[in-house]
């Protein structure tokens, strides 16, 4: 995802008719022009040393303190920077520009709602700003809210079509999230269209193509993003996760090294990394990069998923709670659709039953339906109710999750329990032979399907 808040930086440089002739001071605007200059020239600090002046000449100038802001804000000094910009929209309430730098400095500092609703408020001052409604787009991406997002794509496209790569490879990315890849693979071969020099649509446009099992399409689109900019890690990052995914690790391995080398600061090139350990049941490797990747960007809440995964097959449940919560804060609206369900696991796991029936019970939610693993709420939370003595509740569970999954033995079985506890020695037998005779009959197939050809 590529952020529009250099066009910021445009202004800074180029001004705004909008911002002028708010001091009387001549000299003051004398020194406002000088920093620009200076700035443009990549002299930051005697930029700043000229807003300092024209500051000094009149403490009230708010165009002052926003370019001063602006370059603050560049140079990642960024208590400063949202100073400044405070200071700026605090003089001057109609001053758009300030409100998104200060939104941009908040999400750059991972505060997202914050940055949403500056971004409004520069939306209100001009409604006609693409670049406003982009940005504001990128805050609600970074929230988990797709839908808004891809509203504030849309809008920025309608605004500004002829300089829209970036705003339509944006909305590429956030209609990939909703599982609508072919208007995805769209929007982002019209950005290819606009700037075929960016990387990015090509390597966003290939994880659709994954999506939708077209292999050389995707593979083609990996490659041509790496051909474009063999520095770029993210995609050196998304080629060697798809080439795990095509059951071809030694490919998808030397991928992920590739993308640290080139980039060794990279947070997402380690969390990929990770990723694929994890999965490979690598623990140690995996914690190291997983702790890496939350070093050099520790908002980033699907890091914390996946090391909550390696610490549950460490049984450490604690430290698994602690990384799934963490995980869930970050992103509310939108968590990964498994982890109230993981995280209801490790609290019955920790005998917090009533926490367990909690999140158990959020993992229901129609909005999870992608996990495929969703049905098995219904019976740990079965078992939960067992637990804590609610008879009534768990059968209902126990009932509903053998409706859903007819062949999984685990559900005879906690029947079979339940009918034992309630004193249904009948049914009780009947469903543990049930159990039984699944189970039996699964291992049966799993020699079937394990077994070297003859």
């Amino acid at each position: 995802m590529r952020t529009s808040f250099g066009l910021c930086l445009a202004a800074l440089l180029l001004g705004s008719s909008s911002l002028f002739g708010q001091t009387t001071n001549a000299d003051a605007e004398k020194a406002l022009s000088k920093g620009q200059d200076a700035f443009e020239d990549d002299k930051s600090n005697a930029a700043i040393r000229h807003f300092n002046k024209a500051i000094e000449l009149d403490p009230n100038y708010a165009d002052a303190y926003y370019y001063r802001g602006e370059v603050y804000s560049y140079l990642e000094k960024y208590p400063e920077a949202l100073a400044d910009f405070s200071k700026a929209v605090k003089l001057n309430p109609k001053l758009g520009e300030a409100f998104q730098g200060r939104g941009t400095v908040y999400f750059k500092t991972s505060k997202f709602a914050e940055a949403v609703e500056d971004f409004t408020r520069a939306i209100r001052v001009d409604r006609q700003n693409a670049s406003a409604h982009n940005d504001r787009g990128q805050a609600y991406f970074k929230l988990g809210k797709f839908n808004e997002a891809i509203t504030d794509y849309t809008r920025a496209i309608q605004l500004d079509p002829e300089e829209a790569s970036t705003y339509f490879y944006n909305r590429g990315e956030a209609l990939f999230n909703i599982k609508k890849f072919s208007e995805a693979i769209a929007d982002c071969t019209k950005s290819i269209e606009l700037d075929p020099e960016n990387p990015e649509p090509y390597y966003i446009r290939g994880i659709n193509y994954g999506q939708l099992n077209k292999t050389e399409e995707a593979l083609a689109d990996f490659n041509k993003a790496i051909e474009t900019d063999p520095d770029n890690a993210n995609a050196y990052a998304y080629r060697g996760a798809y080439y795990n995914e095509l059951g071809k690790p030694a490919e998808g391995m030397a991928d992920l090294d590739k993308a640290i080398e080139v980039q060794p600061k990279n947070p997402f090139a380690y969390f990929m990394r990770g990723r694929a350990f994890t999965l490979g049941k690598e623990h140690p490797k995996a914690l190291a990069d997983l702790n890496k990747s939350i070093e050099l960007d520790p908002n980033r809440p699907i890091t914390y998923f996946f090391r909550g995964l390696v610490y549950s097959d460490l049984n450490k449940n604690a430290e698994a709670i602690e990384d799934l919560t963490k995980h869930i804060n970050l992103n509310p609206d939108s968590p990964n659709p498994s982890a109230y369900r993981v995280r209801g696991a490790y609290y019955a796991q920790s005998s917090k039953i009533e926490k367990a029936i909690e999140d158990l019970t959020k993992g229901l939610d129609p909005k999870f339906s992608d996990d495929p693993g969703q049905n098995l709420c219904y019976y740990g939370r079965g078992t939960a109710y067992l637990e804590i003595g609610k008879k009534e509740e768990a059968l209902a569970d126990a009932n509903t999750f053998i409706d859903k999954a007819k062949t999984n033995a685990l559900g005879y079985d906690l029947r079979g329990r339940i009918y034992k506890a309630m004193g249904k020695t009948k049914e009780a037998d009947e469903d543990m032979k049930k159990a039984a005779s699944l189970k039996k009959e699964a291992e049966e197939n799993m020699k079937k399907t394990t077994s070297p050809e003859k």
